[in-house]
């Protein structure tokens, strides 16, 4: 299966939710991914303060999430090639 042919459908039979406990949470399916990517972010970023000296790594967090944010502004974090 593909993540460009994902539906709602998908995610509540897995989830063992209703499509209206997924809506509650997420407006489309483009809102699931930007959830996912926002909370991998902050895992990435948890990890990172362990390892990177702290100025370096606020740094390169402040650009990975820019670029985040832009991208996903622009509806093209998940968009096939």
């Amino acid at each position: 299966h593909s993540i460009h042919a994902l539906e709602v459908e998908d995610v509540v039979r897995q989830a063992g939710v209703s499509r209206g406990t997924f809506y509650k949470y997420f407006p489309s399916i483009p809102g699931l991914y930007g959830a996912l990517s926002r909370q991998l972010m902050l895992e990435v970023a948890a990890m990172m303060e362990d390892l990177v000296p702290h100025g370096v790594g606020c740094m390169l967090m402040k650009v990975i999430a820019q670029q985040m944010s832009h991208l996903s502004q622009r509806n093209c974090v998940f968009r096939r090639s």
